[in-house]
């Protein structure tokens, strides 16, 4: 196994504990009734929408040359 593999499910492990910790207080803060269910499809959200911004803020930083820097 890789170096940049182990960071990646590394990192995976801690977007998927940061999507469930942040997605169990926001839904009982918001929707105390709320189920299970509804707690996990939230963390699946989170944690989809951590890739695409990651996604996007690495396409744009490729775009986007450093300053003084001629593309």
């Amino acid at each position: 196994m890789h170096k940049t593999s182990k960071i990646r499910w590394k990192v995976l492990a801690i977007r998927v504990a940061l999507s469930l910790f942040f997605s169990y207080f926001l839904i009982h803060f918001f929707i105390p009734q709320a189920s299970t269910v509804s707690w996990l499809i939230a963390s699946a959200l989170f944690l989809f929408f951590a890739y695409v911004f990651e996604a996007a803020h690495n396409r744009d930083k490729e775009k986007i040359p450093e300053r003084g820097e001629v593309k």
